[in-house]
């Protein structure tokens, strides 16, 4: 606790302020220093899209997310507005 650092193991969930959160079986966060990191596999979602990779880091305090290792990430097509079909 002294050293700022939280690790979290089991069932892991972050959310983002974008809407984004992904799951992870485990994550070192930094409350001083303001970033998070694990290298368990990730899977995230929002309205967007939905993601999976071999780990992940946030950084900047939270401006940047990094997902590392192999990534799969689908996105899904915005309904066009007034668009015949």
């Amino acid at each position: 606790r002294d050293a700022g650092t939280v690790d979290l193991s089991g069932n892991v969930t972050l959310f983002h302020d974008t809407g984004l959160s992904f799951q992870t079986d485990a994550a070192t966060v930094d409350l001083k220093n303001d970033w998070a990191r694990g290298d368990q596999p990730v899977e995230g979602q929002n309205a967007d899209g939905q993601l999976a990779s071999e780990g992940f880091e946030v950084k900047d305090s939270g401006k940047t997310i990094v997902f590392t290792g192999r990534a799969y990430l689908k996105l899904f097509p915005k309904n066009a507005e007034g668009g015949g079909s």
